[in-house]
C-alpha cells in the first residue's frame, strides 16, 4: 500500500519545535535586556557610588544621585551606572628633596585626608572622580611643604613640629580657597636625612618626574628621588659625569642671591590651524611619498607656523575612519600610502608632536566620528569599521556613513579617540562640524532600523530629537572619559558658524540644529566642552557678518568657555572668492574686541595655501599683519589653577640666561619677556620647550616665566643683563654672573 503524502503529521513535533522557538524568544529578550536595558549597579563597602543614567536613553541621563556602599541598587531598566569613591582615610606618602647648605635635605611625609562623603558630586564633576588626589592635591601638597621647610629651618636644623603645622595650614588654606571637597586629617613627618658630606654639591635643583626634588644631573629612579649606587650615595647620569670630572661649580645655590620675582603677563590667544589630511587636502600633498618627503613637508609647515607666531596645530588624524597613527582598531589611512591598511614605516601623530613640542606648539587631533568613507572602488581594509559593523554602514550621497544612532558605533568611536588620549602626549581632542551627513534634497538620511529598534526598547521620542540625542551621547560621553583618563587635555568643537536661522535676528541660513541634528549650544550649556570654534567663513559685510555671528556665540556662552572663531583662508584663492587679506585683518580686530565674551583666538583653514606661488607673501602678511608678537594660548582655570613655581637657580654667563630649572611638575615651556625701561611694559620675546635651560640675549631687563600644560604662568625672576666691560685685558664679571671655566691650564 503506498504512503498518502498529502496529510502532514499533527502529533508532538510541532509542539516541540514552537516549545524551543518560545524559550529561544525568552532567552533572546533576557539577553537583550541584560546587555542594552537592565543594569544592577554596585557600591563596594567604604565607599560611596556617584550614580548616573547614560544619556542616550530616555532623555538627557546625567546625574541621578549618590548611594553608600556595600550596596546594590538592584535591577533597573535605566541604564544606570556607577562611580566609586573611596570616602574613608586615605594616606599619600611623599619624598622630595631641597637644597640646604651642604647639599640636599631629603623629606618624607605622610598626608592623610578623604574626601568628604557628602560631595562626592563635586568630587566627580568637578575633580574627575577617582584620581583626584593625584591630579589636584599632590602638586598643591607638595608645594607647600617645600616652602614650609624653607620657611622654619633655623640655626638648630628642620623644626619638623612647626613645618607639620605650617604646612598642614598651607594645604587647608589653598583647598579651601578652591573649594576642594576633601578633608584634610593630619599630616606627619616620617624621615628627615642631611645631606651626606661625601656627596658632590651640584648646586642646581628640579623636580623629577616622580614628584620628588632630585640635583640636576642625577638619574631619578622611577618612584623615587634618585638613584642610588650600591653604598645609597646618588649615582651620577651619564651626561652629568663630565661635569663632575673637574672642580664643583663656584656658584652654589644655597649662596646664591635670592631671586627678585615679578608679575609678567601678555594678552594670550590661541592661534591655530587645521592641517586636513583626508584627499590629501593640506598634507601629504599626494599619497605614496616617501617617509623622508612626508616629514618635510609637515616640518615646512610647521617652520611656517612658527615664523607666524602661530602656537596650536589641530591635525586631522580620522578622518575617514582611518588612522594617521599606529591603530589597533583602525586601519592605517589611504592617504599616506594609496593603500588603506598599510604601514607606512612610520608614526606621522607622534612625529608631530614630536615637532610641534620643538616649536612650543599645542597639538590638538582631529577626528571625524562617523563619515566613512568615499562611496569608491578601492580595497577596504578587513578592520575598516565598515566591515567590522557593516550593519550600521550607510551609503549617502558621495560618502558612507556610520549610523550615530547605533550605540555600537558609537562605543567604537570613543574607543578609538580614548585610545588615542590615552597612548599619546596630545594637548586636545578636536571634533568638527560631520555628525549627521549634510542633507541632500530629497534624500533620506536611512536610520529607520535603528530608529525603530530604540523605540521598541526605550519609549517614544521624535526622531530629530532622538538623533540629537544621538550625538549629544557622544559629546557628553567623550567629556566625561577624557576628564577621567586626562583632565588637561581640551576638548573643543568646530560646529557650523550658523546656529539656527534668526539667531542672530535677520540672519540667513543652513540650520545645523535641524539639519545635522548639532546642538552645540546645548554643549557649552552643559560644559561638555572647553572651547567651540564656530567655523565663520563669512565675510564682514555679508547677510551672515562675521562680528554679529561672533556676538551671537559670545553672549549664549553662560558658562564662559573659550571661543575661537574658525576663519577660511581658501577664500584667499581666486577660485574660492579672492579675498583681500584685509578681510582677514577685520576678522581678527572683530575677535579681539570680543574679548569680555571670551573671544580669545582663532583657527585658520587651508593650509594648502602656503604651499601655492602666493604662500610665502600670505606668510609674510601673518607675521607682519596679525601676530607680529608670540603668544601663550589661554589658561582654562575651570581644568587647573594651581601656577607652577618660577624657574630655579636663574643667572647669567657671557651672553646667556641659564636656569636650572622649576620644582613644578608638568612643566612645559619657559616664557622669556623683556621690557626697555623701568616703568615699560614687559613685551612676551620668546616661548621655549622646558627641555630648554639657557638662552643667548642682548643687554637689557629681561623676566623669565615657567608654564604647564595647562599653560599656567609662574610669577617671573628679574634678570639684569649688562654689556660685558673689557680691562686690561681681561673679561670682568657683572654681577650675578657664574665665574667663567678655567681653559687651557698650564698652557704657554
Amino acid at each position: 500500500m503506498k504512503k498518502d503524502h498529502s496529510k502532514r503529521s499533527t502529533g508532538p513535533r510541532p509542539r516541540r519545535r514552537r516549545l524551543l522557538g518560545l524559550v529561544a524568544l525568552v532567552v533572546g529578550a533576557c539577553w537583550l535586556a541584560a546587555e542594552y536595558v537592565l543594569t544592577n549597579p554596585f557600591i563596594p563597602a567604604g565607599s560611596v557610588g556617584y550614580v548616573y543614567e547614560e544619556p542616550r536613553v530616555w532623555g538627557e541621563g546625567g546625574y541621578q544621585g549618590t548611594i553608600e556602599g556595600p550596596r546594590s541598587l538592584g535591577g533597573t531598566w535605566k541604564r544606570l551606572r556607577v562611580i566609586p569613591i573611596e570616602v574613608g582615610p586615605q594616606n599619600h606618602v611623599e619624598r622630595l628633596a631641597y637644597p640646604v647648605e651642604d647639599g640636599s635635605a631629603e623629606l618624607e611625609w605622610e598626608l592623610q585626608l578623604r574626601p568628604d562623603r557628602l560631595a562626592v558630586r563635586e568630587v566627580v564633576e568637578e575633580f574627575g572622580g577617582e584620581g583626584w588626589y593625584e591630579r589636584h592635591v599632590k602638586p598643591l601638597a607638595i608645594k607647600a611643604v617645600r616652602e614650609a621647610a624653607r620657611t622654619v629651618e633655623g640655626a638648630e636644623g628642620l623644626d619638623v613640629a612647626a613645618l607639620e603645622a605650617t604646612a598642614l595650614e598651607a594645604i587647608e588654606r589653598e583647598m579651601g580657597a578652591q573649594k576642594m571637597p576633601f578633608l584634610v586629617e593630619n599630616l606627619l613627618v616620617r624621615e628627615f636625612t642631611l645631606p651626606d658630606p661625601k656627596v658632590p654639591v651640584l648646586g642646581a635643583w628640579k623636580l623629577s618626574p616622580g614628584g620628588a626634588v632630585a640635583p640636576a644631573g642625577l638619574a631619578p629612579a622611577q618612584g623615587s628621588a634618585e638613584t642610588t649606587g650600591a653604598q645609597g650615595a646618588p649615582e651620577l647620569a651619564p651626561e652629568a659625569a663630565a661635569e663632575t670630572a673637574g672642580p664643583p661649580p663656584v656658584e652654589m645655590w644655597a649662596d646664591a642671591a635670592p631671586p627678585t620675582l615679578i608679575d609678567v603677563s601678555h594678552r594670550r590667544e590661541f592661534r591655530g590651524m587645521w592641517l586636513a589630511t583626508v584627499s590629501n587636502v593640506d598634507w601629504p600633498s599626494r599619497y605614496g611619498l616617501s617617509v623622508e618627503r612626508q616629514k618635510q613637508e609637515l616640518v615646512a609647515y610647521l617652520d611656517g607656523m612658527e615664523t607666524m607666531n602661530m602656537n596650536a596645530l589641530i591635525f586631522q588624524i580620522r578622518g575617514a575612519a582611518d588612522a594617521f597613527y599606529k591603530s589597533a582598531l583602525d586601519p592605517w589611512s589611504r592617504f599616506l600610502t594609496g593603500t588603506q591598511g598599510k604601514d607606512p614605516g612610520y608614526d606621522p601623530l607622534e612625529f608631530a608632536i614630536e615637532e610641534c613640542r620643538k616649536r612650543s606648539i599645542e597639538l590638538h587631533v582631529w577626528i571625524n566620528p562617523f563619515r566613512a568613507m568615499p562611496v569608491e572602488d578601492y580595497p577596504v581594509a578587513k578592520n575598516h569599521i565598515s566591515r567590522v559593523l557593516p550593519q550600521f554602514a550607510r551609503p549617502y550621497a558621495s560618502m558612507i556613513w556610520m549610523d550615530p544612532g547605533a550605540r555600537e558605533v558609537r562605543d567604537f568611536v570613543t574607543a578609538a579617540v580614548m585610545d588615542v588620549v590615552t597612548r599619546y602626549e596630545i594637548d586636545g581632542v578636536h571634533l568638527d562640524d560631520y555628525f549627521y551627513p549634510y542633507p541632500e534634497n530629497g534624500v533620506e538620511f536611512d536610520d529607520a532600523a535603528t530608529y525603530a529598534a530604540y523605540l521598541q526598547c526605550c519609549g517614544q521620542i521624535e526622531k530629530d530629537d532622538w538623533r540629537r540625542q544621538n550625538v549629544d551621547s557622544l559629546i557628553a560621553g567623550l567629556s566625561q572619559q577624557i576628564r577621567a583618563t586626562k583632565p588637561y587635555v581640551k576638548f573643543g568643537v568646530s560646529p557650523f558658524g550658523l546656529y539656527r536661522p534668526g539667531e542672530p535676528a535677520g540672519t540667513k541660513g543652513f540650520d545645523q540644529y535641524n539639519g545635522i541634528y548639532s546642538d552645540p549650544k546645548k554643549w557649552l550649556e552643559k560644559g561638555w566642552i572647553d572651547y567651540v570654534t564656530p567655523q565663520l567663513y563669512w565675510r564682514e559685510n555679508s547677510n551672515r557678518s562675521y562680528s554679529a555671528l561672533l556676538n551671537w556665540w559670545g553672549e549664549t556662552n553662560v558658562l564662559r568657555r573659550h571661543i575661537y572663531a574658525g576663519n577660511s583662508l581658501l577664500n584667499i584663492e581666486r577660485r574660492n572668492g579672492n579675498w583681500p587679506f584685509s578681510e582677514y585683518e577685520t576678522q581678527l580686530n572683530a575677535s579681539r574686541e570680543a574679548v569680555d565674551q571670551q573671544s580669545l583666538g582663532n583657527i585658520f583653514f587651508g593650509m594648502r595655501v602656503f604651499r601655492g606661488r602666493d604662500g610665502e607673501k600670505i606668510r609674510d602678511r601673518f607675521a607682519e599683519k596679525l601676530y607680529p608678537e608670540p603668544a601663550l594660548s589661554p589658561a582654562m582655570p575651570w581644568l587647573g589653577n594651581l601656577p607652577p613655581d618660577s624657574p630655579w637657580h636663574v643667572r647669567v654667563a657671557g651672553g646667556e640666561i641659564r636656569w636650572s630649572g622649576a620644582t613644578s611638575p608638568h612643566l612645559k615651556h619657559w616664557a622669556l619677556y623683556r621690557r626697555d625701561g623701568e616703568n615699560a611694559a614687559w613685551e612676551l620675546q620668546e616661548v621655549f620647550p622646558a627641555s630648554i635651560n639657557s638662552i643667548e640675549v642682548d643687554p637689557g631687563t629681561y623676566a623669565l616665566s615657567a608654564v604647564d600644560r595647562l599653560m599656567q604662568e609662574s610669577v617671573g625672576v628679574l634678570v639684569e643683563v649688562v654689556e660685558a666691560v673689557e680691562f686690561a685685558g681681561e673679561n670682568v664679571k657683572q654681577a650675578g654672573e657664574e665665574a667663567p671655566e678655567e681653559e687651557g691650564a698650564g698652557e704657554g
